[in-house]
């Protein structure tokens, strides 16, 4: 396990048939630093012949401990340097470890612990009670080996105490543990210091103790006490030494508990700049010089102050200043004198020694008085450090340094002084120049010496002149007198410029290498403008409205690099005062590189179209003067624009002016613009129709324009003509007519506003017995023995139609023979004719016309139930009586022939009665006589 200041190593090796483990360990005990220890008891080392031992630090110088045999034995000559503490080991990086000199490696700050080269010897090793073969002993956890049961065993953890870094003045705390790892109680009988720790009283201690109990003490087994220690740093020297526990444990009745502090760095002096801490001014990174002030001229009887400003730049390490002091190096009256502050207290000076934690800055105030004119005295303060290479040159030195202090006392040689502190001369556009001037005048009392002044890297667009002459040194300037150096600034690109003019002179108060510092900026601004014209086209004009143009925005940019100037954006001188500019921003204005302005434009025509009608054109410019070289400083934009008479004369109308859509012109009372030309831009007619609305304006069928669109008698028919019943209408030369009517229904009465009031008959709307071919039957059949009628009503409507009907007549002949005479008596008659309007037609048996037996007539009849003449003189005719055996021409008897028959009858108008929506109706008979 790894204890804080201590490292243990553990080898471990197999013997005794792979059974046995055999640790190597090593422990690092911190010895005593007194160099008088050897001969006094350490660690419980034991001054006999024959001295026994568990380990090599309690064996004396020269011996080490045998891990077989536990006896002091003489060191091997290749073990390594023997010792009993490390005052004895003087090699680099080595501690004395079990009895040798061993290199380690210092983690202490670190892991908490050394790592530490193992040794060649090998000793017993336990890490617990069960590693000890006799059971009648147990591990000792300090030593690692096996010990006697029942006995007191003492363990402090941790077994090294390092403070780390501690900075002057300041104190810290740390606490270990006494504990008693035995069987038996512990007896604690001192925890002390050892001699040599502490500095010797009168001085106070830097390590003091707080022990819980009252010593002597006992610890049972498996207790523990907490012990602090304090350490408080007084100087800027890394501490150590030990604590001594003794006890009744015989494995070590003396402990020493190493306490340490430490730095990872050394101190490093600097000296740094009075505004800023961070800012190291002396030493260099290189070639070491000695650091120089110069406080400056002193007029006599009075004084001047300087202050000098260092501190430590170490991360841990506490510089010491041992000795701080000044020491003059000139003769005569006048006098320096030194005082150091903390800078935190600047009201309360501070003495050497001076300890000077990390970053803690101390200032040096240096006063001189001047009592006697001299210009060259001269001090130099010296410091003495624990730093041992204060130049950090990589070379070790004693750790001292000097500064040299200068001044002067009333002294008034040759002194430069220049009229500007820089030479600005801002910017510059490519391809132009731009001269400076700055005047360098003598106000000391002999003459100055200029022995070089040049411009530092001039490149092309520099040069430099002296009273307008090239400059050829030396130059003298008598006392009062001066000399005028002329800077040209001549760029021929885009550049940044920054140099200095350097002057050299035997100037007295240190200004004899002055550097004027020149920055120019080269730049070549480029103006751009969006509109290389304008034309605002034409806008109307009328005397009552103020009509304008569209606003023309004008954008202008700097496309260059650099600041563009804009001097002035106005109209040319000419141009017309119809044209007005506005958006101008306060001039002049800076543009920066791709940053632009917008200004309008606008065109408010004062007069209007000339005679001939043609617009009145005006023409004008804006002028924008600028600093554009390219542009030669102007940028011109032409104006044009036309004025046109808003509302010109028209026939027969009256105009109203609109600046945006123009003018909208209405016409005069009874004339209207039918063609739609009215408010044409061109080429109107103007309200070229004359016409008067009727009182009641809706359009009607009258022949007339009623609402005066120009169109008679136009519009829906249902409004101009509303329909009668089952009619559609129409307008006729200022006439509603019916013009159809409704599927069956006719104008019979031609009265418009009875309209279609005949509806047909029910076979028309059926679309049946309008044909011969298409006659409707009329029963099955009509026998004569029955003596039966159908009666028939129709209409004939319109007057072009027809109603046909098919009937069979039946001659019953059987009914004849049976009787001896015969009944068939087929008849066609008008029931009702009204106004003899109907006539009717037969055809017998068939549709041809070669049957029709009666035509144009009112009655049809056909019949043989008589017996007589027909024609007079003529034979007899008829069938009653009748017999079945007959004699021809027998005037007497007759015989019983069947003469039925298929009847086609035509109902249809008379063309010569009135034609009137009314009905008919037939009778249709068989077997019976005429009524």
């Amino acid at each position: 396990m790894a204890l804080k200041g201590e490292i243990m190593k553990k080898l471990k090796y197999a013997f005794l048939q792979g059974v046995s483990i055999i640790f190597v360990v090593l422990f690092i005990l911190w010895c005593s630093d007194n160099p008088t220890a050897n001969n006094e008891p350490d660690g419980g080392t034991q001054d006999v012949s024959v001295q026994k031992c568990t380990n090599s630090a309690q064996c004396k110088s020269g011996y080490e401990c045998d891990p077989v045999k536990k006896i002091c034995v003489q060191a091997k000559p290749d073990g390594g340097q023997v010792c009993n503490n490390n005052l004895d080991c003087v090699e680099p990086d080595t501690e004395c470890i079990n009895g040798k000199c061993v290199k380690v490696v210092d983690a202490i700050s670190g892991d908490g612990g050394k790592d530490v080269e193992p040794l060649s010897d090998v000793s017993f090793y336990c890490d617990r009670d069960e590693d000890c073969k006799d059971t009648n002993k147990v591990c000792d956890l300090n030593s690692h080996n096996c010990v006697e049961k029942n006995r007191p065993v003492l363990f402090v953890d941790p077994q090294v105490i390092n403070f780390g870094a501690v900075k002057f003045g300041q104190c810290a705390e740390r606490t270990f543990k006494v504990q008693n790892v035995g069987s038996a109680d512990l007896r604690i009988t001192m925890i002390d210091f050892e001699s040599g720790t502490n500095p010797e009283p009168p001085l106070p201690p830097r390590f003091t103790l707080d022990i819980p109990v009252s010593i002597p003490a006992t610890i049972s087994a498996g207790n523990s006490i907490d012990v602090n220690v304090k350490y408080c740093q007084d100087d800027a020297i890394v501490d150590k030494g030990n604590i001594l526990i003794i006890s009744n444990d015989e494995s070590k009745p003396q402990f020493k508990l190493p306490i340490v502090s430490s730095y990872k760095d050394s101190p490093d002096f600097a000296i740094v700049d009075e505004k800023d801490f961070n800012k190291k001014l002396w030493p260099p990174t290189a070639n070491p010089y000695q650091y120089t002030v110069d406080i400056g001229n002193a007029q006599s009887g009075k004084e001047i102050k300087k202050r000098i400003y260092f501190t430590n730049l170490a991360g841990e390490a506490i510089l010491e200043v041992s000795k701080l002091y000044l020491t003059k190096t000139t003769s005569s009256n006048n006098t320096f004198e030194m005082k150091i502050y903390n800078n935190i207290d600047s009201q309360t000076p501070v003495k050497t020694p001076i300890y000077d934690n990390p970053a803690e800055v101390y200032f040096i105030e240096v006063i001189f008085k001047c009592n006697e004119d001299k210009f060259d005295e001269a001090s130099v303060i010296t410091f003495q450090t624990n730093d041992t290479d204060i130049d950090n040159d990589t070379t070790p030195d004693d750790g001292s340094t000097t500064i040299l202090i200068k001044a002067q006392c009333n002294y008034q040689g040759p002194k430069i002084t220049l009229d500007k502190q820089r030479i600005d001369f801002d910017t510059v556009q490519v391809n132009s120049e731009k001269t400076e001037q700055i005047v360098a005048k003598n106000d000391g009392k002999v003459n100055l010496v200029i022995t070089e002044a040049s411009i530092e890297n001039p490149g092309t667009s520099l040069s430099l002149l002296v009273n307008n002459q090239p400059v050829n040194p030396p130059l003298n300037v008598t006392p009062g007198g001066s000399i005028t150096f002329t800077v040209k600034y001549a760029p021929k690109s885009i550049e940044t410029v920054s140099t200095n003019l350097r002057i050299k002179s035997n100037d007295s108060i240190g200004n004899d290498n002055v550097a004027i510092p020149i920055t120019a900026f080269a730049i070549d601004p480029t103006i751009s403008v969006d509109n290389a014209s304008i034309d605002f086209g034409t806008v109307l004009y009328d005397v009552l409205q103020n009509c304008q143009s569209d606003v023309k925005t004008i954008n202008i940019s700097n496309a260059g690099f650099g600041q563009l100037v804009i001097s002035s954006i106005e109209l040319t001188i000419g141009s017309s005062s119809d044209f007005v500019l506005s958006n101008i921003p306060n001039l002049p204005i800076t543009l920066d590189s791709a940053q632009k302005i917008s200004i309008n434009a606008t065109f408010i025509p004062s007069v209007g179209s000339q005679q001939n009608g043609q617009p009145t054109v005006r023409t004008g410019a804006i002028s924008i003067k600028n600093s554009d070289r390219k542009s030669n400083f102007e940028v011109v934009i032409p104006l044009s624009g036309a004025g046109k008479t808003c509302c010109p004369a028209r026939n027969n109308t009256s105009g109203s002016c609109t600046c945006g859509t123009g003018c909208l012109y209405s016409c005069l009372q009874d004339f209207y613009d039918l063609n739609g030309d009215l408010n044409a831009p061109d080429n109107s007619n103007g309200c070229e129709y004359g016409c008067v609305k009727t009182a009641d304006p809706k359009e009607i069928c009258d022949g007339k324009d009623n609402d005066c669109n120009g169109l008679t008698d136009e519009g829906n028919i249902n409004t101009l003509c509303p329909p009668p019943p089952y009619a559609t209408t129409v307008c006729d030369n200022g006439q509603c007519k019916i013009s159809s009517c409704s599927t069956g229904y006719y104008d019979v009465d031609g009265d418009y506003s009875t309209g279609c009031e005949c509806q047909a008959d029910s076979n028309d709307l059926q679309g049946v017995g309008n044909t011969c071919e298409g006659a409707l039957a009329i029963a099955s059949e009509i026998v004569d023995s029955s003596q039966v009628f159908v009666d028939i009503t129709g209409k004939i409507v319109p007057a072009s139609d027809e109603d046909w009907y098919r009937v069979v007549a039946r001659d019953d002949i059987d009914a004849d023979r049976r009787d001896g005479k015969d009944n068939f008596h087929f008849a066609v008659y008008f029931l009702n004719n009204p106004n003899n309007a109907y006539q009717i037609e037969i055809r017998e048996n068939d549709c041809s016309n070669a049957n029709v037996k009666c035509i144009n007539d009112t009655v049809f009849e056909f019949s043989t139930d008589f017996r007589g003449d027909v024609v007079p003189g003529g034979p007899y005719e008829g069938e009653n009586p009748c017999t079945v055996s007959c004699i021809s021409n027998n005037f007497t008897t007759n015989c019983c022939n069947d003469n039925s028959r298929v009847y086609f009858i035509r109902v249809y108008r008379n063309p010569n009665a009135p034609y009137l929506c009314d009905t008919y109706t037939i009778r249709i008979s068989n077997g019976l006589p005429l009524p």
